[in-house]
């Protein structure tokens, strides 16, 4: 089974543009489990306490996560990048909308899943 990985910025981005998750499945056309690191989770309950649309979305994100009963991964990590980095291998795909995060694991040729024009995911 194929290992995807969710980053808070991946997650942020299908809430703000109404992209249903369950799209990764079309893309993949193998089975999966979505793994999201706790440090992933830590960050959109510290979003979650803005005001305003982006705090809005990562409450929404948190019920999505929740509701789908994703498998939290545990990681001594406190930043979400450094946590994905820790535990993303080449088995492991990686939806992130982070460039910097984007980089480095192109680098180390970690397949992405990506938002493209704001209304659909691909492979990157």
């Amino acid at each position: 089974m194929k290992k995807v990985i969710l980053d808070t910025s991946f997650i942020l981005d299908a809430v703000k543009f109404k992209i249903d998750l369950d799209d990764i499945m079309n893309i993949i056309n193998q089975p999966y489990e979505i793994l999201i690191p706790d440090a992933v989770i830590h960050e959109l309950m510290q979003i979650a306490k803005n005001k305003g649309k982006t705090g809005s979305n990562a409450k929404v994100a948190l019920e999505i996560i929740k509701k789908k009963k994703f498998k939290l991964i545990k990681t001594s990590e406190t930043s979400a990048d450094r946590a994905i980095l820790t535990v993303a291998d080449k088995d492991v795909i990686v939806g992130t909308s982070d460039k910097k995060l984007k980089e480095s694991l192109k680098k180390r040729n970690i397949n992405l899943i990506l938002v493209r024009a704001k209304k659909h995911l691909s492979m990157g």
